[in-house]
């Protein structure tokens, strides 16, 4: 092997704990950014910085918007750093290169044939749109930020999630076909845990969700391909809930 061909081959990904650690780093630091948030909201109301407005701050739906859109953004410079430190450049590392029309294709019909059963199923349990994803539509119609509300599901949250999960997670754990399963499986459990508000049923369906974006990213190569996977499949939520509502 040349020179030229061993400047030419990246380094291996972070290892397994090391992954695990940027991972906790990136959401811990995405949990400081909305505290911060949280005490600039209530320095600007009473003049001093308090959590003890937490729950008035939760009835804000354009801050809370607002808060968690800063987040995310500091949870994707943290993993993209990850990934820089890495001698990776962070658009291969997290797995952001177009797919291919085919692989595409086939991700969203199988996204198309999930949805189609997932709200069969949840309709007949009841279980489609959780009270909790009802009221927090509901108040952000009546406070006049919807259009936060709907951008923060439907695009940043996918972004997100997606370049933390099946980007840097799964490059870091999902390193042959031997370990294909097991790590995508991980991933999609620790994915659902994440939303264990909205209960188990849902958080049940999300899992399921996260084993065909965890194939899709491993077929594909690409993050955006479940990037767009997720943002259909929230955005086709959304629409549940905007008619119910």
């Amino acid at each position: 092997m040349t020179a030229a061909n061993l400047q030419a081959d990246p380094p291996p990904p972070w290892g397994y704990l090391a992954t695990l650690g940027w991972a906790l780093l990136a959401v811990a630091l995405c949990g400081t950014t909305i505290v911060a948030v949280i005490l600039t909201w209530t320095a600007w109301q009473v003049g001093s910085p308090s959590l003890e407005l937490l729950d008035e701050f939760l009835d804000e739906p354009f801050w809370v918007g607002l808060a968690v859109a800063i987040a995310s953004a500091v949870l994707v410079a943290v993993v993209a750093l990850a990934a820089r430190l890495r001698d990776w450049s962070a658009r291969d590392y997290l797995g952001l290169r177009w797919p291919t029309w085919r692989d595409l294709g086939i991700a969203l019909v199988l996204l198309a044939a999930l949805s189609v059963a997932s709200h069969i199923i949840l309709d007949v349990l009841d279980a489609r749109n959780p009270v909790s994803l009802s009221d927090e539509y509901q108040s952000a119609r009546e406070a006049g930020a919807l259009s936060l509300f709907w951008i923060n599901a439907v695009i940043i949250a996918p972004l997100a999630e997606e370049i933390l999960t099946r980007g840097f997670l799964q490059r870091g754990w999902v390193r042959s076909q031997d370990s294909a399963q097991l790590g995508i499986a991980v991933i999609a459990a620790i994915w659902a845990a994440l939303h264990f508000p909205y209960g188990w049923l849902l958080c049940a369906d999300i899992f399921v969700m996260g084993l065909l974006l965890g194939w899709a990213r491993w077929r594909s190569g690409s993050t955006i391909t479940t990037i767009m996977m997720h943002a259909l499949y929230n955005l086709w939520g959304m629409v549940q809930i905007m008619a119910r509502a």
